[in-house]
């Protein structure tokens, strides 16, 4: 169940390029789901750990299903090596990424990947974690925001010249799949390609291949990541029944990850015990921008509760602050650190305004800073939140004047409308007078009716007992009886 699963080795012509030869699997590919995991998923199984003080099951197991060329299995390593191991130096974590193609299974495992697949990296973490390649490494490693200066014209012959290198890149890739592959056309390609170093991510990550409709890995697990694999190339009831075996070897707590645009089938997480896990990834660099949910992570219930207060972490933990905090951002901040992302994104905002402000504003903000007219000593971040919570409190001093003056107005209305005693005893006083006189006519009425002689009944003519009006045929009868009788006589 592999995202890309084309064997090349059959054709004898190279891959299409008309579609640049997508390689969907990559290191942070959806970088907002890779925070909410390490953010909430590892730091809550970390908590989770180390609150439990069990010393035999002090390692993290991650399974990858459909890992493809193993992007995904090795980035999640670097991210607990990079974020959480000094903070839970006790635990570890590895990972098992299984697939069902033996070709990326072997790609996996030799660790060598093109320009596109490794690009949206940081670049501290390809400087840690890889061998700088021979070709193409010096343009991924410069900074992009440094090129927003650049004329249009040597913007479109650098975009012209990355292009021609990547599908470069992208060709020595296909080349590995397209033949059989050997120490040779490794070493060959291995100019352009971005080799795994000594990071010790090698050591906790294995693959294996694996087709997950006949056989699965045994567990239990803590994190099962299934992106773009089961949900996508399975259907109906065999996607139930894998996908229920995945969740059987979840550990009470443990987390499922799938794609974004996956879904998991009517009914299965109330069926199976789990219950989504929705993250809510709000920008520190805006605070008043929008906010996105991460909504692909579901949790199992019956999670592990932490047992009675014994032995020397327990001792510790209302102290600890690995579990007092809900999140690894929150950690750090209170630790008086941040967030490699956050650092980032504010990295990002401060070089983009240093560079699209131009000499005169430049000049003009000196200026300001230097009469004191401004505070430079606020990060943008600061003067953001200080600007948002002064028109919070713009509005609400306009809803309170708002409020004073409609009480205002209410006030005046009532004692322009207010009665003085006297007044309002004499309005009471007419009330009853009227009162009185519809009383008394109601009585002449009635009495007027009581001494009029009742009415007369009227006469009923013939054929009013059957409720009818006597037809024209019975009319003529009986003026024909009344003329025999008069003759008669």
């Amino acid at each position: 169940v592999s995202p890309v699963n084309r064997d090349w080795s059959m054709t004898t012509a190279p891959p299409p390029q008309s579609h640049a030869f997508q390689w969907f699997s990559r290191f942070n590919r959806d970088e907002h789901v890779w925070i909410a995991v390490s953010d909430a998923v590892l730091w809550n199984l970390g908590q989770q750990r180390a609150a439990s003080g069990s010393g035999s099951q002090q390692s993290l197991r991650c399974w990858s299903c459909g890992c493809s060329s193993g992007e995904e299995a090795y980035f999640a390593r670097m991210i607990w090596q990079k974020r959480l191991a000094p903070i839970f130096p006790e635990l570890g974590f590895t990972v098992l990424g299984t697939d069902l193609c033996s070709e990326k299974i072997e790609t996996a495992r030799q660790g060598a990947y093109p320009t596109h697949s490794v690009k949206a990296l940081p670049t501290g973490w390809l400087k840690e974690f890889f061998d700088l390649p021979e070709r193409g490494a010096g343009d991924l490693l410069e900074d992009p925001l440094s090129r927003t200066g650049m004329p249009q014209i040597q913007r479109m012959q650098r975009q012209k010249k990355l292009a021609a290198r990547r599908r470069e890149s992208a060709s020595a890739f296909a080349t590995v799949f397209r033949n059989t592959i050997s120490q040779t056309n490794v070493v060959a390609d291995a100019r352009s390609f971005w080799s795994l170093g000594d990071g010790g991510i090698r050591e906790d990550v294995s693959f294996v291949q694996q087709d997950v409709t006949q056989d699965m890995p045994d567990g239990p697990f803590d994190l099962i990541m299934s992106r773009y694999a089961v949900c996508l190339y399975l259907e109906a009831e065999q996607k139930s029944n894998v996908l229920a075996d995945m969740v059987a070897r979840l550990r009470p707590g443990g987390f499922l990850l799938i794609g974004e645009k996956d879904k998991l089938p009517p009914g299965f997480c109330e069926e199976h015990g789990l219950r989504p896990f929705t993250y809510l990834l709000q920008s520190e660099v805006c605070p008043a921008g929008i906010r996105e949910y991460v909504e692909s992570v579901f949790q199992k219930d019956g999670a592990e509760q932490r047992p009675p207060q014994a032995g020397p972490i327990l001792k510790a933990a209302p102290k600890d602050l690995r579990l007092t905090c809900s999140t690894y951002s929150q950690f750090m901040q209170v630790t008086g650190g941040e967030a490699d992302w956050i650092a980032e994104q504010k990295r990002h905002m401060r070089e983009v305004t240093m560079q699209r402000t131009s000499s005169r504003s430049a000049n003009l903000l000196a200026n300001a800073i230097r009469e004191g007219r401004r505070d430079d000593s606020l990060s943008i971040t600061k003067r953001m939140e200080a600007d948002a919570a002064a028109r919070l409190e713009k509005v609400r001093a306009a809803s309170t004047a708002r409020d004073a003056a409609g009480f205002a107005a209410l006030s005046t209305l009532r004692e322009r409308l207010r009665l003085t005693p006297q007044e309002a005893e004499n309005k009471v006083q007419s009330f009853f007078q009227r009162l009185q006189q519809d009383m008394a006519k109601r009585e002449e009425v009635v009495a007027k009716r009581e001494e009029e002689p009742p009415p007369l009944p009227r006469r009923k003519s013939r054929g009013a007992s059957s409720g009818r009006r006597p037809s024209s045929k019975l009319k003529r009868s009986a003026s024909a009886r009344r003329a025999g009788l008069r003759l008669v006589s």
